[in-house]
């Protein structure tokens, strides 16, 4: 179709994406973003292609993706809340699993509990993530240690090297 549309992007996508083609989904997608790059849905499925593709989520292929869908989600939270939320536990298992960033992760799932005040999987995150030895740092939290003075430790003098 030469003049072809939202729906018809949406139906050529969204047939490719429940194949499980979500090379061609992300391909149909990109055109959708293309066309309409302030509509979310084209953001979210390009986001949900690129988390079958890469279903461990170690290439991090999603993330791009999802931080547009929450750019934009963000500014009609009561129609966009579910696509924001999908987006926002991506970002936490990102962020926790791949990026090694605890910290983010937490802000993340604070995110969570503000749209979802009793989303349990983010309550439990929390708990987790908040808990003493989770190595989560926070810049209000962190209180330097005291010394022990029973440990000795010795310190060797920098390396003098030859000329």
């Amino acid at each position: 179709k030469k003049n072809f549309g939202k729906v018809d992007l949406y139906n050529a996508g969204w047939n490719y994406y429940k194949g499980s083609s979500y090379s061609a989904t992300d391909s149909i997608f990109t055109i959708y973003t293309d066309k309409y790059p302030e509509d979310i849905f084209g953001w979210y499925m390009r986001a949900r292609a690129s988390e079958g593709m890469d279903s461990t989520g170690a290439k991090g292929l999603a993330k791009p993706d999802y931080e547009k869908v929450i750019q934009f989600g963000l500014l009609d939270t009561a129609k966009n809340k579910a696509m924001v939320l999908t987006a926002y536990n991506y970002m936490v298992a990102y962020y926790y699993n791949i990026a090694r960033d605890n910290a983010t992760a937490l802000e993340y799932t604070k995110k969570i509990l503000e749209l979802d005040p009793s989303n349990t999987q983010a309550l439990d995150n929390l708990k987790a993530l908040s808990a003493p030895g989770s190595k989560v740092k926070s810049k209000t939290t962190i209180t330097p240690e005291k010394p022990n003075p029973d440990v000795k430790v010795k310190v060797k003098p920098p390396h003098q090297g030859t000329r």
